[in-house]
């Protein structure tokens, strides 16, 4: 007896089931790649490398790459140590309590928080907006640090599964090549360590000094904690 087909409604669940089903996410990253020389160089260039930071966590959110989270914890861990570094150097040393971060704040909160001297000034509505700019500040620094982290936790991941060779200089490295990028772009020759008005409004430039030797410090640490665990492991 000859057998008639059989359509796709009377086809057996489990077949129907085992059929793979189209996924929007995550987007291959090839494609948001191809995407890059389009965006505009104003999302990029002479931005923090916070903006960097938050960039690619967009990336990472699109195509859920693990390896990417765990580069984007120690990036986050870097940023933080530089950043509050050089805030604390411009409150020690220059007595100004978070000028860094009000004078970098949208213009909108600047003609708030500022006199027609580009001076700090503290009314009603500024120190609402500053109270704003330190839940801001808050968040997108060690903030969405911290909830990576938390993803990384959930995935069963631990903190040796992080501090890796190639994940510590591949951090280090990113964090280079921003300055390499914007030196050579603001002034034609080639720097490890970027210093200039180009990027962020300072008072006094030493706040890079103390930032760059901040996320030196952070490295570091992050190293010898891994050669002297490996030391106890041979011992």
């Amino acid at each position: 007896m000859l057998q008639t087909e059989q359509t796709p409604s009377e086809m057996p669940k489990a077949t129907q089931q085992s059929a793979p089903s189209q996924r929007i996410w995550p987007l291959h990253p090839l494609l948001l790649a191809s995407i890059i020389p389009v965006i505009p160089t104003s999302l990029y260039v002479n931005r923090g490398l916070t903006v960097w930071f938050h960039w690619m966590i967009l990336f990472y959110l699109l195509t859920g790459i693990e390896r990417l989270r765990c580069f984007l914890i120690l990036l986050g861990g870097s940023i933080s140590a530089g950043w509050y570094a050089a805030i604390a150097n411009d409150f020690f040393r220059h007595s100004r309590f978070f000028d860094i971060l009000y004078k970098n704040m949208p213009l909108s909160f600047l003609s708030v928080m500022t006199n027609g001297k580009g001076e700090i000034v503290y009314t009603t509505s500024s120190l609402c907006l500053m109270a704003f700019s330190h839940v801001l500040d808050t968040f997108l620094h060690p903030g969405v640090t911290y909830l990576l982290w938390r993803a990384h936790c959930r995935s069963c991941g631990s903190l040796q599964s992080i501090i890796t060779w190639p994940l510590l200089i591949s951090t280090f490295l990113m964090s280079r090549f921003w300055s390499i990028f914007h030196i050579y772009y603001n002034y034609r020759r080639l720097g490890l360590y970027y210093i200039g008005d180009d990027v962020y409004k300072l008072n006094n430039q030493d706040a890079y000094i103390y930032a760059y030797t901040a996320e030196g410090i952070f490295f570091l640490m992050l190293a010898c904690s891994k050669i002297l665990k490996r030391s106890d492991k041979e011992i």
